[in-house]
């Protein structure tokens, strides 16, 4: 028998908009990963996401 544990990630937060697919990449870039991004204004966007590892 064979067991494993799924770790599983999410957040939300405001940064800067123009930021927001680089941070991805660069934070997480071995996740798989559902992002939705509101912007807010004209510099500021809402990012929520999950993310999992296998």
């Amino acid at each position: 028998m064979q067991a494993f544990q799924d770790i599983h990630y999410s957040a939300a937060f405001r940064m800067h908009r123009t930021g927001v697919q680089d941070w991805l990449i660069h934070t997480c870039p071995d996740l798989r990963m559902r992002v939705r991004v509101v912007h807010e204004d004209a510099g500021t966007a809402l990012v929520r996401f999950t993310a999992f590892t296998v």
